[in-house]
């Protein structure tokens, strides 16, 4: 079976070519991650400390990892941003303008 993958990989020198390409970028793609993973850590404490006490906080941002979860979801994925953004900014308007700069640095 080995062999017939290695024959294959001869026949098709650019299938070789993008193995290579994506194994050097699997370092880049890892370091990606933790970045993204310390900017959701850090609006998580924030948003979760911001909405303490609302009932936004109580539905979206009960704990770390209810936002955690929220953030990367809706901020990160962007699932139904508007619902929430909408919610936020009917109850506490700042903690909106913070999620939509998460959503903005979690984009780059």
């Amino acid at each position: 079976r080995m062999a017939r993958i290695v024959r294959l990989l001869k026949a098709m020198p650019e299938l070789m070519i993008m193995i290579r390409g994506m194994a050097a970028a699997i370092r880049s793609v890892f370091y990606t991650f933790c970045l993204l993973a310390m900017v959701i850590y850090v609006f998580s404490i924030t948003i979760t400390q911001m909405t303490h006490g609302t009932e936004v906080g109580r539905q979206h941002f009960a704990n770390m990892p209810d936002t955690a979860y929220t953030l990367l979801l809706r901020g990160t994925l962007l699932d139904n941003v508007e619902q929430l953004v909408g919610e936020l900014r009917s109850e506490t308007p700042f903690v909106a303008v913070v999620f939509l700069v998460f959503v903005l640095v979690a984009a780059l």
